[in-house]
């Protein structure tokens, strides 16, 4: 979510603020080639993976896009549902590094953070 990046790029991919498990899928181009494709692939090629763990590795980012982008009350979707309205919070899957780095958002704690952005 850098400013020249997104802006050219991942913006398209936030088009949809509720999103679905396909359209996870909808990025732009050029993220679809690095973000998508060439993340997901370089881990098993530089780690010289077997090609069963190399397929179960991409088989498992894939079904990882698609649930987190499903709508459903399971495997941190609904953070990023809520990543795809607000933009700045839950970048993450699981919500470790969002704790970690103070990215982490609640609806519950919506009126609070609105609170201490007025004071």
């Amino acid at each position: 979510h850098q400013p020249p990046f997104y802006k050219r790029f991942h913006k398209v991919h936030h088009r949809f603020t509720a999103p679905t498990a396909i359209s996870g899928l909808y990025v732009h181009p050029v993220e679809f080639v690095f973000e998508s494709q060439l993340s997901v692939i370089l881990g098993p090629i530089l780690l010289k993976a077997h090609p069963w763990t190399a397929c179960f590795w991409v088989s498992n980012a894939f079904l990882n896009t698609c649930a987190s982008h499903s709508g459903y009350t399971f495997l941190g979707a609904e953070g990023h549902d809520a990543h795809h309205q607000y933009y700045n919070y839950n970048y993450g899957v699981g919500g470790m590094m969002d704790a970690l780095l103070g990215t982490s958002f609640k609806e519950s704690e919506l009126g609070n953070r609105v609170e201490k952005k007025h004071k």
